[in-house]
């Protein structure tokens, strides 16, 4: 019992020096590096537009076809020629467009060039399976102080590892979809940081190593709830509310900050 209210007192402390220190951690990046700022700003556009409140054409359109109407009379001489010269500059419109964006192309940051950006990817896996170790160990430890014994899992490292390199893979994904150089995808772990005390539900879904915590405690707990109803299924209910709730929280994660 003392150990493991020690453990749970312990474990408190580290999720309150994670996430502060990813907090710190994401706001020094992005005064260390600008482009991050740059890339939070874009993302903050993406939702933006993805959320439909992009459309000033759309408001321009109807205006334009009522102007129309409105003039029918307007002699054909003086509208044709207006007409071509809209055209053309449309037309050189795309083209400088098309140009700006074969030249950005050409300098983006092609990241599976870079052993760097391999090297960072294997330790930000590597890092997301210890937090779903540490994520175990502290459900553990809580439910050890209320004496609550779960049936025993087998299949519990395996699960909690293959959780880690989910997690693993999406951060991955997160921080090269704006990437500028090679050590910004590691911004995608602790960007959520930044929003830990302005969003705090989000935080903790999305954030290491309380997404984790979160859909292995739940999991468990729907596990010990099958259990004591029905005298069986344990393993199943914990494998199938596992992989719910963290596809709940894997779609919260593309909703706040992949925007795929």
């Amino acid at each position: 019992m003392l150990n493991n209210i020690i453990n749970t007192i312990v474990s408190a402390i580290v999720l309150y020096l994670l996430g502060l220190g990813g907090k710190y951690l994401q706001r020094y990046l992005k005064r260390r590096f600008p482009a991050l700022e740059e890339r939070a700003a874009v993302k903050s556009t993406s939702k933006a537009v993805q959320k439909g409140e992009k459309p000033a054409a759309s408001v321009a359109k109807p205006a334009l076809e009522t102007t129309a109407e409105a003039t029918p009379e307007a002699r054909p001489s003086a509208v044709r020629p207006a007409t071509r010269r809209i055209e053309d500059i449309g037309r050189r419109l795309e083209d400088m467009q098309a140009q700006k964006e074969e030249a950005r192309l050409e300098g983006e940051f092609v990241y599976y060039k870079d052993y760097r950006w391999w090297v960072l990817s294997l330790v930000i896996i590597a890092l997301s399976i210890g937090m779903s170790f540490l994520a175990g160990w502290i459900l553990y430890s809580i439910l050890g102080i209320f004496e609550v014994e779960t049936p025993y899992l087998s299949g519990a490292f395996l699960v909690l590892s293959i959780a880690g390199i989910i997690w693993g893979i999406t951060y991955i994904i997160s921080g090269t979809s704006f990437i500028e150089a090679w050590y910004e995808v590691f911004f995608a772990v602790v960007e959520p940081y930044g929003d830990f005390f302005d969003s705090f539900l989000t935080t903790i879904m999305v954030a290491l190593p309380f997404n984790i915590l979160i859909a292995w405690g739940i999991a468990n707990g729907v596990g010990i709830a099958v259990e004591l109803i029905f005298g069986a299924g344990y393993p199943i209910a914990v494998y199938v509310t596992l992989a719910v709730i963290t596809c709940i929280q894997l779609w919260i994660m593309n909703e706040e900050y992949l925007y795929l």
